[in-house]
């Protein structure tokens, strides 16, 4: 972090100091990234592992033709309640007897 104060500083005096930092500051990030892909690629490793001890199958990644796709579902459901929710008397608002009295 230090470094990084020191060239945004000298950078003021000189582009070519500021061109330095900001390549090196490029490689430790795709460094970090690269990390990164690394740990998750051997974490996804041992819960493969795990998995497949405990005899669990993979999922296809792609549908397949045989299995036709799944349609949307309608939220009909809710709207029926919220539409019901609205007629409902409301407990403990005094006279008021109903959500849409509320409002």
């Amino acid at each position: 972090m230090i470094s990084l104060v020191l060239v945004s500083v000298t950078s003021a005096f000189s582009q070519d100091v500021a061109m330095v930092g900001a390549g090196l500051l490029v490689l430790t990030l795709l460094g970090a990234w690269w990390r990164g892909m690394r740990q998750a690629a051997r974490a996804l490793a041992v819960f493969d592992y795990a998995a497949n001890s405990l005899g669990l199958i993979a999922c296809p990644h792609e549908a397949t033709e045989e299995t036709p796709p799944v349609p949307p579902r309608q939220p009909r459901r809710l709207f029926r309640w919220l539409r019901d929710a609205a007629i409902r008397p409301v407990r403990g608002r005094g006279n008021a007897t109903a959500v849409r009295d509320l409002v």
